[in-house]
């Protein structure tokens, strides 16, 4: 199983495990590496503890630095940036189709 996959499972034990550990890492020791780890713990989505707002900033902060980033985490990085901006785009999209519905049945 991947940490991915670990941390969309069911067991929130294991969820709140793997988010304490990344962000112990990251305040801890603070460096890209354990940024980035907890960055992609906070941009998967599935658990409590996701946050995309916050994966966003802390990507593009480490997006600034990519000398500081081997080429393997840029990628990753990267490609989580992207996914996260869509993930954001798409819950703003639908909690405004929301509202419109909302609307529309209390003017019914």
């Amino acid at each position: 199983m991947t940490p991915d996959s670990e941390l969309s499972s069911d067991d929130p034990a294991l969820q709140a495990e793997i988010f304490a550990d990344s962000q112990a890492a990251a305040q801890l020791t603070p460096n890209p590496s354990t940024e980035l780890r907890y960055a992609l713990v906070l941009a998967t989505p599935g658990h409590p503890e996701s946050n995309p707002q916050e994966a966003q900033s802390m990507l593009r902060e480490l997006m600034a630095q990519t000398a500081l980033l081997t080429p393997a985490e840029i990628a990753l990085a990267t490609i989580y940036l992207k996914s996260t901006e869509e993930l954001i785009l798409l819950n703003s999209e639908t909690r405004r189709l929301r509202a419109s519905t909302d609307r529309a049945e209390r003017t019914e």
